[in-house]
């Protein structure tokens, strides 16, 4: 079988199409994958005649799983500085896409966790389907949400993204919409149809995109929306800065669901979930450079850490539940945090294309189509 290219890439008119095609391993990215799709994005952005962009995958099963898992694995055993470099050119990438001024469509159909969401979410277009699986799974490897995350959850309505964040709990088809992490839903076997219509368009600019993606969206019932009994619970109980007022509030709940999330937690790193509400924290009154260089300052310290690499090869390798260390929150104070992981500067920094700093998305204000009312200050 001839070798496809990981990454393809196309031009039809004033639209460009970038394609993830690594469908063995469900799109996952790797170092060479992320450069190709900097460089071409780069390149389509001071294009002229580049006018919009569609990014999706080449298989319905996912858009993008995220890093190389067992990549990263192998590589923190043997290679440290490839796993630094990984993230680095993640993180540059998902800046360069939040600030782009060519407008991007992003087909999420299926999977798309980690770094693969993180590449998906900073488009002003982001269409779900009724395959769509999203996650932020990182605290269940000793990890925190990056790729930009981090300034994106904390924008979602009341704290449905520090609980994304913390929990990892996935969310599939419309709920992606009502949550606020896709603003369309558009029913699978329409997409061939509405990428024919984009295509065909000349020169458009981001209104004229979005009237197109509107005629083939379906109003999604938020009456459905499975978070919807909990969401008044999710705000009252997740809207604490320290862990142990989250647990104690969940605690106070008393409910069949606040039971299951202390279980849910209980079962991830500990240093996994104080880094991530940190970076939670920061990221709801940061820009989103700020924000991307404190994820790749937190990820360095994160990944020489033995959470990381035991939570890896717990969960992905040897399928066994994962031992922490330190075992849990009692025995990890805010103040060790602090002089571990808080305060002190990692080696590297990094190193962005642009300057650009917004702490709102520019591309949000005044839209009136797709998701209503479910990103913070922004409708």
């Amino acid at each position: 079988m001839k070798h496809q290219p990981k990454v393809l890439y196309t031009t039809a008119g004033s639209v460009c199409i970038l394609t993830l095609n690594r469908p063995q391993a469900l799109n996952a990215l790797t170092i060479s994958m992320v450069q190709m799709i900097a460089r071409r994005f780069e390149e389509w952005e001071q294009d002229t005649d580049c006018h919009a962009i569609i990014f999706k995958s080449s298989q319905a099963k996912a858009f993008c799983t995220g890093g190389d898992i067992r990549g990263i694995a192998n590589d923190l055993r043997v290679n440290y500085q490839r796993v630094i470099d990984l993230f680095d050119e993640e993180y540059r990438l998902a800046h360069m896409i939040a600030t782009m001024k060519t407008p991007i469509v992003t087909f999420v159909d299926g999977i798309a966790m980690g770094a693969g969401l993180g590449i998906a979410v900073h488009a002003p277009i982001r269409i779900a389907t009724e395959t769509t699986m999203v996650a932020m799974p990182e605290t269940a490897i000793g990890g925190s949400p990056d790729v930009g995350t981090t300034f994106f959850l904390p924008r979602l309505a009341g704290e449905i993204g520090t609980y994304l964040g913390l929990t990892g709990h996935r969310l599939k088809g419309a709920d992606v919409v009502h949550a606020g992490l896709a603003t369309h839903f558009v029913p699978s076997d329409r997409l061939a149809e509405l990428e024919k219509h984009l295509l065909a368009l000349s020169e458009p600019d981001l209104a004229e995109l979005r009237r197109v993606v509107d005629e083939f969206a379906v109003r999604a019932d938020y009456s459905r929306f499975s978070l919807l009994p909990h969401r008044a619970a999710i705000d009252r109980q997740v809207l604490y800065n320290t862990m142990e007022e989250i647990i104690i509030a969940l605690g106070r709940e008393r409910s069949r669901w606040a039971q299951d999330i202390l279980h849910t937690l209980d079962k991830m790193s500990p240093l996994g979930l104080r880094a991530t509400l940190h970076q939670l924290r920061f990221g709801r009154n940061h820009g989103i450079a700020d924000c991307v260089r404190k994820e790749f300052d937190m990820s360095q310290k994160l990944a020489a850490a033995p959470d990381f690499i035991e939570g890896i090869i717990a969960l992905v390798v040897d399928r066994r539940p994962p031992v922490w260390s330190p075992p849990s929150l009692a025995d990890l104070s805010e103040d060790t945090m602090h002089k571990q992981f808080y305060t002190p500067q990692a080696p590297l920094q990094i190193t962005l294309l642009n300057a650009v700093n917004f702490v709102a998305y520019p591309h949000q204000k005044g839209q009136v189509s797709g998701v209503e009312g479910n990103l913070r200050g922004h409708m």
